[in-house]
């Protein structure tokens, strides 16, 4: 995942629906600077010139449908023994985060990351939305973000699914 000069991640991923249910179309890297950032959850890390208050969505957390490509990125799973995938976790820590209230149980056997926050999705024209105020505030293209609005057209019912990382 790339960094930005605001210390954050931003992990992002476009699903589509298809016989009533969401498929993982594909994990998308998108540079998140101050501007976007904002416009995207309304942080305001520095002194960002925007003449809207953001966001200009406001945060919907994560959808509680979700493919299972999204699902297994935004969770960890909880087990007994921990496994090579890097997002596995013992029960007993898993019960700390969430009575510390750093994690929230999905399932029995999934806690979201502790490291993650400001879940969000927005639906092709509202990520459009987003685009053309970043170009009105900042004289500047997101050719990650073009590329992905073009592909999310093509698809029936997409949506952009994100959330963040600070480093």
């Amino acid at each position: 995942m790339p960094h930005s000069k605001s210390h954050m991640m931003i992990y992002s991923h476009i699903e589509y629906k298809a016989d009533n249910r969401y498929i993982h179309f594909g994990e998308v890297f998108i540079p998140i600077g101050h501007t976007l950032l904002y416009l995207l959850t309304g942080f305001r890390l520095s002194s960002v010139s925007s003449r809207i208050n953001a966001p200009l969505f406001p945060t919907r957390g994560m959808p509680s449908e979700l493919s299972g490509k999204s699902f297994f990125a935004w969770t960890l799973r909880v087990t007994t023994e921990l496994g090579l995938s890097g997002r596995d976790i013992l029960r007993i820590d898993a019960e700390k985060w969430v009575a510390k209230g750093a994690s929230q149980w999905i399932t029995g056997n999934f806690i979201t990351d502790p490291d993650f926050h400001t879940p969000s999705w927005l639906i092709t024209d509202e990520l459009a939305e987003v685009q053309q105020q970043y170009a009105a505030d900042t004289q500047e293209a997101i050719p990650a973000l073009s590329a992905t609005i073009a592909a999310m057209r093509e698809l029936p019912d997409a949506r952009f699914i994100f959330w963040f990382d600070s480093c």
